[in-house]
């Protein structure tokens, strides 16, 4: 659902490639444009909240450390040569 910590594109791409275990650092293809604001997106969950009565409750690094430990199987399979 997301939460309230503002995050860039690139913080979040070098926070999954430590979960993974890759130690490279990640770098942005493009520069930003200048003049332009980088931004930080963070999404309004207050509607779910409310209406549906979820709530944030995993921290980001902890959601990125179970995402990549259930895509696991997966990406081992790809790289074997599996689909």
């Amino acid at each position: 659902m997301g939460g309230d910590e503002a995050v860039s594109i690139l913080e979040l791409a070098n926070r999954v490639a430590r979960g993974a275990g890759s130690g490279g650092k990640v770098t942005l293809a493009l520069a930003p444009t200048p003049g332009k604001s980088a931004g930080r997106y963070v999404p309004d969950v207050s509607k779910a909240e409310q209406v549906l009565g979820l709530k944030t409750w995993i921290p980001l690094d902890e959601a990125i450390r179970r995402t990549l430990q259930w895509c696991a199987p997966d990406v081992a399979g790809t790289e074997a040569g599996g689909n």
